[in-house]
């Protein structure tokens, strides 16, 4: 060639470098350095749309590592040089992590991006309002938009979708219409999806159906059509809300909408009739859906069985379960529950002993199958029965003096026992199991959970319908312990949701009123994402147990006991300024030390009367943030970024934090035991078994089935003077015993 130069622009980010090289068959380093990022770029967008998040971040790492000594150069020879990839390196790496739900990831790349003073777009803005949605963040999610219109970062429909999801994923609808608004001041116009985020977060939200109505009618009026999804979605805020002549209103108009119904839409209006036990209405629906060739599914059927049940109609409830295996649908575990108990109910205990039998043979579990009718969840928590062949124990390890890591787990063996005491006329106790044939590792695979309701059974009912639903939806595979902190903070601020009145006047915090409440104990099953070695992360409120039995030595307890006697929660509470001085924080009645003088419990969902009531503040753009716990620097449980210009009401120091423990599970590990109060001596003056009686008991019956386990202990227990709500639940993790 000649005696020419050549130029090679580096076009990835910042600034641009060129650099001459002569004919005399010099190396141009400028061209190799854009050889070699190129490279990295097209690795990391094959990474991100095979999903592949960790090569996508370790070909991110490469790229800033290139840059970096490229920069380190160029301050020698004192060039200009590129100072960090392009935001479009950063965003398909961000991208990757997002589709791997890797929500912390997500964070971290923005927070390099921070430090690195990468100019965001709007995509990218996009993908961090979605994770701090993901997270729980609500109120840094929206926060991004404000950032994003000082910085001159034009917010898009998607980026306002995020938001408005975030709204979703914790229940605030009121909120979300609050977005959707500012969206159309700066000009934007919502379009299906958009509208459709909205109405799904009025949904999820308490008597939100109202609201969800009336943008429906909006988007007509702004001449977009709703969807099937979106009538839906309202159906199922009708449901939620108890308004069933609202969703058969509804469902009646849809063809003057000009929306044909789906099954989901009739699944949904069952369900809707069941919960107003409306039961007839229910099995007519059934009956058009087969009519119209709908071909009604395990959801359908599950759905008319409960309704039935509910209604105490258990002979339609036995023959909707009988029709339904003759359609050669596999009843689901929700199906047999349902069926049971409305065969307990009629006092038909023949047949449901063989219904229960027919249960603990299939291998199935009562589990989540899936979303509920009309709730278009964006995940299920956890799907079906578990698959025994991917759960069998290995013999050799078992015959190792060490315990070793254990990775597998029978999901499907377990027993449970639910007993009304004496003391009160309703049996407040819930219970809770769910479980997944498959799941990738650092995903939830088994959920156990105890209720103990006090003032009402209605706080533990509602618990046992969402709380798992909620943290698995804020889970998060690289902080699993700190996800399910926040879902629990996420669903008692949900409980404590004012309901009822008129117009919002008159109305009372909390779901079954400001004095109910419950008590929790959780035991949550997971493979580490990295090692696939199996961990249970159980967490608790109040004094429901979770307890571990390694082979040859003694039960240890998961959990603590929120209670005045334990010293760390008595001195937590004495710190606290009182709100009432007339009433001391702790004292005693009723020969036992009590909060406020009223509950035995320091930490517990629900209550309302013992926690924080707050003025709701005002930020700097009209947006209005409702805090769920205390703002006092002396309480260590109070949340960081609540503004401490809030001004209380009350306060007994009652909290919904969590203690969570996580606990490698070992090969020598035989039981797991969740109970309420009921079972075991937890306070002083209490009356049930003490630890050691319960392993006595459990291994005295280790030939039996783990439900004959638990109906031994509560035998025990009430022979030991227990009056109490027992519930049980019991976990064998040895290969041969509790058959």
């Amino acid at each position: 060639g000649g005696g020419g130069s050549r130029g090679v622009a580096v076009l990835n980010g910042g600034t641009t470098t060129t650099t001459t090289s002569s004919d005399g068959g010099g190396v141009d380093s400028d061209a190799l350095f854009q050889v070699s990022i190129a490279r990295e770029v097209a690795s990391i967008r094959d990474s991100a749309k095979k999903g592949q998040w960790q090569q996508a971040l370790a070909s991110l790492r490469s790229i800033e590592e290139h840059f970096d000594t490229r920069n380190k150069r160029a301050n020698h020879s004192q060039q200009a040089t590129m100072t960090h990839p392009s935001v479009h390196v950063y965003t398909a790496v961000m991208g990757a992590c997002q589709k791997a739900r890797r929500w912390s990831h997500t964070l971290s790349i923005f927070e390099r991006m921070e430090d690195k003073h990468v100019e965001l777009d709007t995509p990218a803005y996009t993908l961090v309002i979605g994770a701090l949605g993901m997270r729980g963040r609500r109120r840094d999610a929206v926060k991004m938009l404000t950032r994003m219109r000082r910085r001159g970062v034009p917010a898009d429909n998607m980026a306002y979708t995020a938001a408005i999801l975030a709204c979703d994923r914790i229940y605030n609808g009121e909120f979300a219409i609050t977005v959707l608004r500012r969206m159309q001041e700066n000009q934007l116009k919502p379009d299906t999806i958009v509208y459709n985020a909205c109405i799904k977060a009025q949904e999820r939200s308490e008597n939100r159906w109202e609201a969800a109505l009336a943008l429906a009618d909006e988007m007509r009026a702004n001449g977009i059509k709703p969807n099937i999804r979106t009538y839906n979605t309202i159906i199922s805020a009708c449901r939620k809300s108890n308004a069933w002549e609202a969703a058969l209103g509804v469902a009646l108009r849809l063809g003057d909408y000009g929306v044909k119904a789906d099954l989901v839409t009739i699944n949904t209006l069952i369900s809707t009739m069941g919960s107003a036990a409306k039961w007839q209405a229910a099995l007519a629906l059934l009956r058009s859906s087969q009519q119209r060739s709908m071909n009604p599914d395990v959801i359908t059927y599950t759905s008319m069985i409960a309704a039935a049940s509910r209604s105490g109609a258990w002979i339609t409830a036995l023959d909707v379960f009988r029709e339904m295996k003759d359609t050669a649908i596999p009843p689901s575990s929700k199906a047999y529950e349902e069926v049971i108990e409305a065969c307990d109910a009629a006092y038909q205990f023949e047949q449901a002993a063989t219904l229960e039998k027919e249960l603990l043979d299939s291998d199935l579990i009562y589990t989540y199958t899936g979303p509920q009718p009309g709730d278009m969840a964006d995940d299920g928590i956890l799907h079906a029965a578990a698959e025994q062949n991917d759960m069998l124990y290995d013999a050799h390890e078992q015959q190792q003096q060490q315990p070793a890591r254990r990775s597998s787990f029978n999901v499907s063996h377990w027993g449970k026992f639910l007993g009304k005491g004496t003391e009160k006329e309703i049996n407040e106790d819930r219970s809770d199991v769910r479980g997944a044939q498959q799941t990738p590792n650092g995903r939830p695979f088994a959920f156990f959970a105890v209720y103990d309701g006090h003032g009402g059974g209605s706080t533990a009912q509602w618990l046992k319908e969402n709380l798992a639903v909620i943290i698995d939806t804020q889970w998060d595979v690289d902080e699993p312990k700190e996800s399910v902190r926040l879902a629990f903070r996420s669903a008692d601020a949900k409980i404590l949701e004012p309901r009822g009145g008129i117009l919002g006047i008159g109305a009372e915090r909390g779901v079954g009123g400001s004095q109910c409440g419950s008590s929790a104990a959780t035991a949550i099953m997971y493979r580490t994402k990295d090692t696939g070695v199996l961990n249970v992360l159980t967490a608790n409120l109040g004094n429901s147990v979770v307890f571990l039995k390694p082979k040859n030595e003694q039960m240890v307890a998961l959990t603590a006991l929120h209670t005045p006697y334990n010293q760390t929660e008595f001195e937590r509470i004495q710190a606290l300024e009182n709100p009432n001085p007339s009433i001391p924080l702790i004292r005693e009645r009723g020969g036992r030390l009590r909060l406020g003088g009223s509950l035995s419990l320091t930490r517990a969902f629900g209550d309302a009367y013992l926690k924080p009531n707050y003025e709701i503040p005002v930020d700097e753009d009209d947006v209005r943030y409702p805090p769920t716990v205390d703002t006092r620097r002396n309480d260590p449980l109070r949340e960081e970024s609540i503004d401490n210009k809030i001004q209380k009401v009350s306060d007994f120091g009652l909290r919904a934090d969590p203690d969570i423990t996580v606990t490698e599970m070992k090969t020598n590990d035989e039981w797991l035991l969740l109970a309420t109060n009921g079972l075991m001596v937890t306070a002083p003056g209490d009356s049930g078994l003490t630890p050691e009686q319960v392993e006595a008991i459990v291994e005295q019956n280790k030939a039996k089935t783990p439900n004959e386990v638990c109906a031994a202990l509560a035998s025990e227990a009430r022979q030991n003077g227990s009056k109490d709500d027992i519930t049980i639940i019991f976990v064998p993790l040895g290969p041969d015993s509790y058959r």
